[in-house]
């Protein structure tokens, strides 16, 4: 995981509880590769204002896991990092 992440709350959801979810980018498409690409394309925040909905961007980093292995800043979905 990154120390670095994002969110977008609807103005309501300032306001009013609201679910949440998690939007996990793919392979190579962490803000560090792609910059806001996936953030601002995927229309998750679009979704998000017109059903009330935080959305939560975590980001992996691009990490050198063993000496042989780098993250390509995929999520460890097998535990490769432990």
């Amino acid at each position: 995981m990154s120390d670095k992440g994002f969110a977008y709350i609807p103005e309501e959801c300032e306001v009013f509880d609201c679910p949440v979810h998690f939007a996990l980018h793919g392979c190579r498409m962490n803000n560090n590769q792609i910059g806001m690409d996936f953030i601002v394309h995927s229309q998750f925040n679009e979704i998000a204002e017109a059903n009330k909905i935080v959305i939560i961007y975590p980001q992996v980093g691009d990490v050198q896991v063993t000496p042989t292995y780098k993250t390509g800043g995929c999520w460890d979905l097998v535990g490769y990092s432990d």
